[in-house]
């Protein structure tokens, strides 16, 4: 399950695929006519499966709209990239489906014939002239939303206006999911969490395209159920959480020796450690093909607050993200240390407290 971040309701979306096989990855250079803000194209995460860096960067200005080429669902689509851009930008950003062509307007495109997308596939181009989304469903534009947000400015993630300018750099991203299953488990049970602090970890899972939602809700420590036909389940099993504090209706591993927080009974895992491996070759005797995908799960032993779970799944989340995505053949724990420092000032704009992993070569504070 996908969901927006949480400063309006907006759409979900939850679809399976299987691809395998896709072609080389890389952050293309910054084209000579970008801005110096302008983020190299495919420096995002997960990295995209190709990338052709070309053109005259395009520049996000007030008289932009958002088009959709699509239905119902691509319109959800589009109204929520609007609600993503609005804030920081301080632009009207109004959404049509009015296909008429004008310079400078973000585009999604459904377009059913493009089958090598498959299903939660997407094809980004930006130029000076505007950027289009084109995808055979309303999953595969949200997937290529989350691109467009990446190529963005950080600041473009501020919920108040930004000077800008807001350019993304000229070329074409094409892109498809390795596995179908790209999932994040939260643990509810050993520590309660509200309603809104789940939604906005599952924002958090979908700028970085997972697609699936598993909530451990039953445990030893709480029954986050509600049964009608047995209503004493939910009043005295969900009324406490790990050390008796009040409740309600994997990533934990320590990153080292010296982190607060988490546990250390399989070790400790740092960040290059939860990325350098493949899913599709962890289990011996079991082939790459009978492997459905991945799952990052957090469970709440030591992690009482929103902060906690910050710390504990950033910088590891994306990690996970990224080998869902990819086929082995494209992991480069050099390229993608880049990447991920990368996205720190974006983790700040959001809110996002993150652990400063000295793997790592993150932008100065």
């Amino acid at each position: 399950m996908v969901r927006p971040r949480h400063r309006s309701p907006r759409p979900l979306g939850a679809l399976l695929l299987v691809v395998s096989g896709i072609s080389a990855v890389g952050a293309a250079p910054v084209s000579e006519n970008a801005d110096v803000t302008t983020v190299p194209l495919g420096r995002v995460i997960p990295a995209p499966a190709r990338v052709e860096a070309a053109g005259t960067p395009y520049r996000l200005d007030s008289g932009a709209r958002v088009v959709v080429d699509g239905g119902p669902e691509a319109r959800r689509v589009g109204e929520y990239l609007a609600g993503v851009l609005r804030p920081s930008t301080g632009y009207r950003l109004p959404v049509t489906d009015r296909t008429t062509g004008e310079a400078g307007d973000v585009r999604l495109r459904s377009a059913a014939h493009e089958t090598a997308l498959g299903r939660e596939g997407y094809r980004l181009r930006s130029a000076r002239s505007g950027v289009t989304i084109t995808a055979r469903t309303a999953a595969g534009l949200f997937h290529g939303v989350q691109t467009l947000r990446q190529s963005l400015p950080p600041v473009i993630e501020r919920d108040s206006v930004q000077p800008g300018p807001w350019t993304v750099a000229g070329g074409t991203v094409e892109d498809v999911p390795r596995y179908a299953w790209r999932g994040a488990m939260l643990d509810v049970s050993r520590h309660f969490f509200t309603v809104d602090q789940v939604k906005r970890y599952v924002d958090q899972l979908a700028l970085h395209k997972f697609n699936k939602l598993h909530l451990h809700l039953s445990d030893d420590q709480g029954w986050r159920i509600a049964i009608d036909s047995w209503p004493r389940l939910a009043t005295h099993g969900g009324s406490t959480q790990v050390g008796g504090g009040p409740g309600g209706f994997y990533l934990d591993m320590k990153y080292d020796k010296d982190t607060p927080l988490g546990l250390d009974w399989a070790g400790y895992v740092e960040v290059r450690r939860s990325y350098d491996r493949d899913p599709g070759a962890y289990l011996d005797g079991v082939p790459a093909s009978a492997v459905r995908g991945v799952e990052a799960p957090l469970w709440t032993e030591t992690v009482v607050t929103p902060a906690d779970m910050d710390r504990m799944v950033f910088p590891r989340l994306p990690g996970v993200a990224e080998l869902g995505w990819l086929p082995a053949s494209t992991h480069d724990w050099n390229g993608y240390r880049v990447r991920l420092a990368a996205q720190g000032p974006r983790w700040e704009a959001l809110g996002i407290g993150y652990h400063r992993s000295p793997q790592v070569d993150w932008p100065a504070w």
